[in-house]
């Protein structure tokens, strides 16, 4: 039995060592001169797909993870009127709101760019509100009051440049523009949504 469990090992590293040769073939052998047969040649064609994939997946991951970095846009409650003021965060996947209740305490809620259906800016003479309508959310939208006037507009034209393009799936990583281009190509496009 223990003689039989030795063998299982060899040919599993023999499998593992074969399935290794195979991939260094695929990479060294052009599709032109392949003498293999059709089953062999699929096989590598299956393979090369799913290295393909694999790729693809990882730089759409990194691009994710880096683009969660960066900060297109951040502001605050005015303080007076609201003792532990609320922030306002976007970044190129989601905006986030983080409520503050006291001394270190609070609550985030982050809204992804493709899940805001509408965003509103509710202005007086000195301040405003803004309220994004995420379609995700039981209560379906989320408010955050006593922000400046023109900070309020501002991350109002961001989000819906950012939701004009993801609804036409532009990945603005890819551009090779600089953040303070691209926010002003955001700002010019949720402009042009309504302000």
């Amino acid at each position: 039995m223990v003689k039989n469990q030795g063998n299982k090992k060899k040919q599993a590293i023999k499998q593992e060592g074969k399935a290794e040769i195979d991939k260094e073939k695929i990479k060294k052998q052009p599709e032109a001169e392949s003498k293999d047969s059709p089953a062999e040649q699929g096989i590598y064609e299956f393979l090369k797909e799913g290295t393909k994939k694999k790729e693809e997946s990882t730089e759409k991951f990194q691009s994710l993870v880096d683009n969660s970095k960066k900060i297109l846009f951040k502001t605050k409650a005015v303080f007076p009127f609201d003792f532990f003021p609320d922030e306002l965060t976007i970044d190129f996947n989601k905006v986030n709101l983080i409520i503050r209740d006291f001394f270190g305490s609070g609550r985030v809620h982050s809204v992804f760019i493709k899940d805001i259906s509408d965003v509103f800016v509710y202005k007086t003479p000195f301040f405003s509100t803004i309220e994004i309508v995420d379609v995700g959310f039981v209560e379906n939208s989320i408010k955050m009051k006593f922000l400046k006037n023109k900070d309020a507009m501002r991350a109002r034209r961001i989000i819906q440049g950012l939701i004009i393009t993801s609804k036409q799936d532009i990945d603005l990583a890819v551009l090779g523009l600089e953040i303070p281009d691209i926010i002003k190509k955001l700002e010019e496009l949720g402009k042009m949504k309504g302000g």
